[in-house]
């Protein structure tokens, strides 16, 4: 039986075309590679909703979830991952790691040079494609 997850992930920026993402704990199957932040939405659970609350649990910030970047779908052990990516251009607090071992911010030109989460890879040519543009068209 194919067990489904609907996850969601934020793609933060500040500035533009800059990107933060988050390198996985040195445990579980995608230890140490890099990921947008975000995690597992949990049932009758908006995306947004969902979102909002991994990167308060993940990065403790609060977040308004932006524009969507898109889905990425991803098997692996009788297990679908489907990664609904946001925008994340506004928030409040300080970024505080809790589940990752370190976090950069980077250029959307230069993603593609670390070791990816399988799931996010997908992921990257739509972050670059739309990047610059990423402003407005705000969740709650």
């Amino acid at each position: 039986m194919l067990v489904e997850l609907e996850v969601a992930a934020g793609v933060l920026q500040r500035g533009e075309p800059v990107e933060t993402l988050a390198v996985r704990k040195a445990t579980g199957s995608a230890a140490g590679s890099w990921e947008f932040p975000g995690g597992k939405c949990e049932a009758h659970e908006s995306l947004a909703s969902c979102l909002r609350r991994e990167l308060l649990e993940e990065l403790g910030i609060d977040v308004q979830v932006g524009r969507y970047v898109g889905v990425s779908e991803y098997r692996n052990a009788g297990t679908l991952i489907r990664l609904h990516a946001f925008f994340i251009t506004r928030w409040s607090g300080e970024i505080t790691l809790t589940e990752h071992d370190a976090s950069i911010w980077l250029p959307s030109d230069q993603l593609r040079s670390l070791r990816w989460s399988p799931a996010d890879i997908p992921l990257l040519e739509q972050v670059g494609k739309s990047g610059a543009s990423a402003r407005g068209d705000y969740f709650s």
